[in-house]
């Protein structure tokens, strides 16, 4: 296994920041479907997320010697600049959602359960897209990224109890427009 193979993001940052292009690369490969899934349940798009992460990751590698490391994890950076990204993109333009456009795929025990899950996550992905851009990217972040209101918040550049705040209010808009038991949805 290579050495930088090893490193953990911030080491790999760091030796981004000096000009290494492999250490950005392997962060790169590490991140770039996380990345792509955050952008992709933001925007709603396959094409404008795969343009996303390819913009932030243009926007990282050119930032990297301005990088400085800070209290917050490299992982927690990476969301910000990809949210900010996407909500930058979300008000140029209102998304639509195809039903083409949803990833489907998971173990499917029948043809009518199958069809009943793609059915729901459709529901799902096309009220996610009616939220707010601050809402949705809460949702986003705390449902299907797993991260705490502590980290939503510093994400969004906004207090612990303002995204709680968001929160409250998505998933009333969620329940609104899918009814109970949407979180099983996602």
């Amino acid at each position: 296994m290579p050495a930088h193979e090893q490193k953990t993001d911030l080491m790999l940052m760091a030796d981004a920041a000096k000009g290494d292009a492999e250490a950005f690369g392997i962060l790169a490969r590490r991140h770039g479907q996380y990345m792509f899934a955050l952008a992709y349940r933001m925007l709603g798009d396959r094409m404008q997320a795969e343009d996303a992460v390819q913009d932030v990751l243009v926007k990282i590698w050119t930032s990297a010697p301005n990088w400085r490391q800070t209290d917050a994890k490299w992982t927690t950076w990476m969301h910000t600049v990809m949210v900010r990204h996407c909500l930058d993109m979300l008000r140029r333009r209102r998304p639509t959602v195809q039903a083409d456009d949803v990833d489907l795929s998971d173990e499917r025990p029948s043809p009518l359960r199958q069809a009943m899950d793609n059915q729901r996550r459709m529901r799902v992905a096309a009220a996610l897209q009616t939220l707010p851009d601050q809402q949705r990217a809460a949702v986003v972040l705390t449902y299907y990224h797993g991260l705490s209101n502590a980290e939503v918040a510093s994400v969004l550049g906004s207090t612990v109890r303002a995204v709680e705040s968001l929160l409250v209010r998505g998933r009333k808009h969620l329940r609104d427009h899918i009814g109970q038991g949407w979180e099983e949805q996602i």
